[in-house]
């Protein structure tokens, strides 16, 4: 039996990104778009947050001012709805 051929370098970063951002949230933390960028290097992470959604994770958002006051997506999980504790 053949193993799978390995995944290429985009998805492989896409999956360490989304385990980043699952965590992070599942610990309590909210992440914005720069939040995102700075701490796991994602620059689509509305993506990553769908398919964390597709995958059944309650991801929530709410809109906030970012330190220039522009309006910002900021995601989170609900403390009661959170795997990880």
């Amino acid at each position: 039996m053949r193993s799978a051929p390995p995944l290429p370098p985009a998805l492989r970063q896409d999956a360490s990104q989304q385990e980043g951002i699952l965590g992070h949230l599942e610990r309590g933390g909210a992440l914005s778009q720069a939040e995102a960028r700075r701490l796991y290097g994602c620059s689509r992470l509305a993506a990553r947050v769908w398919d964390l959604k597709q995958a059944g994770y309650p991801v929530r958002s709410r809109m906030v001012r970012d330190p220039d006051g522009r309006l910002v997506a900021e995601y989170f999980i609900e403390p009661g709805e959170r795997g990880g504790g």
